[in-house]
């Protein structure tokens, strides 16, 4: 087994020399692009590493767009400058100006580090000032570091093997067998073609051209003269008839209802009820009754009564009768007799 140093030095042996390609590489240099999505991203980022920075979004800010940091970017790929104007939240209590500073040094350095343009201009305004436990103070942001964090990569080394090929086997030859003999097909005879007589060919004919006929000019008829639309007279609106205005009866306020309390009676003195032995008296049994015999008494004559008809005439009772006199009703007197049983029954 080979060890790796070996093997590296036996992977940089056989790979071909690198051509030199820094000769004449300024002057085949390309243009560089930066998107706006690209852009904010690093200044997201570089806003929210600064100490005292906060990020601040609730529901209604998300949907009004006021969330915190937000920024501008303009950038100016032609002259290779780039202009930002930002907005932050800070954290109280923390000394404002100097994190405003911060931010727009580490602004302008995360740009010039990541995209290479060195003409950037940032604007920082502070918005919202949020209450936080935790204190800042002037040495957290001067033990700050404005260029961004470096990550170590971690990778392992790994060991080229060469990767093994079993041996060919030796091609055994394939036996076809005995190719069988071609038999001849035979196609049968021919057959003989007949000649086909398409007949005379008719003479082909030319129609004639028409004579070209005289067009007569038509004449317009006479022109009708236009009829005067006669205008309507205006129609005078009719004023309706105003019916008398009804009469507002105002109700009565009824009588107030004295209330009466209840007498109560006076209590009585519950009477103890005096409890009395009682005695046992002895009492003498009475002699048996002997019954005695009783006569029925002879059964009753069921007489019939006899109708008799002497034709006399019934007499039909004579009644008086009185001349019936009109009654006039005072409608107002009826309501307010309602109005009056109505108000003593919800009372009651």
């Amino acid at each position: 087994m080979t060890t790796p140093e070996k093997t590296a030095s036996q992977a940089s042996t056989s790979l071909p020399e690198v051509a030199d390609v820094t000769a004449g590489f300024e002057d085949k240099r390309g243009f560089n692009h930066f998107t706006e999505r690209a852009l904010s991203t690093i200044v997201q980022q570089a806003i929210l590493s600064v100490p005292g920075v906060v990020q601040r979004s609730s529901g209604l800010e998300k949907i009004t767009g006021r969330s915190y940091p937000r920024f501008n970017i303009d950038a100016d790929d032609a002259n290779g400058s780039v202009s930002i104007d930002s907005t932050i939240a800070v954290t109280w209590p923390s000394p404002v100006t100097a994190v405003a500073e911060t931010v727009r040094d580490t602004v302008r350095t995360w740009i010039s580090r990541f995209t290479g343009i060195e003409n950037v201009s940032v604007n920082v305004a502070v918005g919202p000032v949020v209450n936080v436990p935790t204190r800042v103070s002037m040495n957290h942001l001067l033990d700050f570091g404005l260029e961004p964090a470096t990550i170590p990569v971690r990778y392992t080394e790994t060991i080229p093997v060469s990767p093994t090929v079993k041996p060919q086997r030796e091609l055994r030859p394939i036996d076809r067998g005995t190719i069988p003999e071609l038999r001849p097909i035979d196609r049968g005879r021919q057959p003989e073609l007949r000649a086909i007589d398409a007949g005379t060919i008719p003479e082909a004919w030319s129609p004639e051209t028409p004579e070209p006929r005289f067009v007569r000019p038509t004449s317009l008829p006479n022109a009708k003269p236009v009829m005067s639309v006669h205008t309507p007279q205006p129609v005078t609106p009719a004023s309706p008839r105003v019916t008398r205005k009804a009469s507002v009866i105002s109700p009565k306020t009824p009588r107030p209802v004295q209330a009466i309390s209840p007498r109560v009676k006076e209590s009585r003195p519950l009477i103890h009820p005096s409890t009395v032995e009682t005695r046992v008296r002895s009492v003498a049994a009475l002699p048996p009754i002997q019954p005695v015999p009783v006569r029925t008494p002879a059964p009753i004559r069921v007489v019939s009564p006899r109708i008799v008809s002497r034709g006399i005439p019934a007499h039909r009772p004579a009644a008086r009768q009185h001349e019936l006199k009109p009654i006039s009703i005072n409608k107002n007197r009826v309501k307010e007799v309602l109005r009056n049983e109505r108000g003593r029954h919800n009372f009651h």
